[in-house]
């Protein structure tokens, strides 16, 4: 690398709130452009004589705090209702008189809510086919190998064992 190629580096979690016995930690690193960022994800990176793993960190699409839906903002959204994702019902926070029982609505499963990060809908539907780039290893250039997206994950499913992939 140049100098001058990284231009910010922070740690993820806080100084503040790692263990005094902590021995590894993960950073996120900016770079002045995307060849740099791709030399990293193809080779590795050494720190401290150790080679580490490098990751393309995955963009978040918008998500209106209104309706709950992709792509716009609560002060642009046309649905005519508020959703409070707490219940996933037509009402505002204020007026939720079932906060006992949380509801998903992109899932439709009881016991958690909208924003839980654990939902296999959340995490499928926001975070990777929501952002093309996702889909993306590395960041696209005018080089043809930068252009590529990773294959789906195939699961093969064998009827006396179960999963196999």
């Amino acid at each position: 690398m140049d100098e001058g190629d990284i231009l910010r580096v922070r740690w993820i979690k806080p100084a503040a709130r790692c263990s005094p016995s902590q021995v590894c930690g993960h950073l996120i690193l900016l770079f002045s452009s995307q060849v740099p960022a791709n030399d990293l994800l193809q080779d590795g990176l050494y720190i401290c004589h150790k080679k580490v793993y490098v990751e393309k960190c995955k963009q978040e699409p918008l998500c209106c705090l209104n309706c709950h839906g992709w792509n716009h903002l609560a002060t642009e959204c046309p649905a005519e209702h508020a959703t409070f994702g707490m219940c996933a019902q037509c009402h505002c926070m204020v007026d939720c008189t079932n906060l006992s029982l949380p509801h998903c609505m992109p899932c439709g499963v009881d016991g958690h809510t909208i924003w839980d990060r654990l939902c296999l809908v959340y995490k499928c539907n926001k975070m990777n086919r929501r952002m093309e780039g996702n889909q993306m290893p590395y960041f696209p250039t005018l080089e043809i190998w930068t252009q590529v997206n990773k294959p789906p994950k195939v699961t093969i499913v064998d009827p006396g064992y179960g999963s196999l992939g």
